[in-house]
């Protein structure tokens, strides 16, 4: 037999067998309805409502047993499971807390810390939050960041300065007069504030000084006067 009449042969061989596989019934497909699922090769059960799993399968003259989902375990539509999914935790770790609480019907939605952005958002919710970039000094805020949003930083101008956390930059000139007007603020509570006490400190000080020295003066006259009398005296 010729080389091409044995391709030919193969060839139809190979057609014959796709068309067969393509149109013959399939023994393992589902032939369950839109509200079972299956429980063998030609078995089908009533599947079970949003919040609930199956405690047991159907039988021929039972149908299945449903029960309600544990705390902290879900589903959110009509099911054929052994048991409820786990409801997500909102990790502050992550940067989230809860937005909506888990339900039996319903998984727990998550939402960006507080001066946190989400950067992985789902559907109504985030699965991780970072905190906002911090502009540094010679930067301004340009725009503020929201739960979705990182803060946008813009470096100032020339001749214009910010500490990071101004949503503007002014000019040196501006800047020194800001502090001069800082510092001469602290001067004037010290004159004052500060200065009387300092007076008063000084005046007590001066008199207790004039006092001790008045008080040592006459103590020695004394103690002359003493040995004078003693050394003098006639037995």
């Amino acid at each position: 037999m010729s080389y091409p009449v044995q391709m030919w042969k193969l060839g139809s061989i190979f057609i014959i067998s796709a068309i067969f596989i393509l149109t013959a019934p399939c023994v393992f497909c589902s032939t369950c309805g839109a509200h079972e699922y299956p429980t063998g090769p030609h078995t089908c059960c009533p599947m079970c409502e949003a919040g609930s799993y199956v405690f047991r399968h159907c039988e021929k003259s039972n149908p299945t047993v449903c029960e309600q989902c544990p705390t902290t375990t879900f589903t959110d539509e009509e099911n054929g499971l052994l048991r409820c999914k786990s409801c997500t935790v909102c990790d502050s770790k992550a940067g989230l807390k809860v937005r909506r609480a888990c339900s039996p019907t319903s998984d727990t939605l998550c939402e960006p810390l507080e001066g946190h952005w989400c950067t992985d958002p789902i559907e109504d919710g985030c699965l991780r939050a970072v905190e906002h970039t911090k502009c540094s000094p010679g930067q301004y805020v340009k725009d503020k960041g929201t739960a979705y949003c990182d803060t946008r930083c813009e470096t100032c101008g020339y001749g214009t300065v910010s500490d990071g956390s101004s949503t503007s930059c002014r000019s040196h000139t501006q800047h020194d007069t800001d502090m001069e007007e800082h510092r001469t603020k602290r001067v004037a509570s010290f004159s004052v504030d500060d200065c009387d006490n300092v007076k008063t400190g000084t005046a007590i000080a001066f008199v207790s000084f004039i006092a001790t020295l008045i008080f040592t003066w006459k103590s020695g006259n004394k103690q002359q006067t003493g040995v004078s009398s003693h050394s003098c005296s006639t037995p």
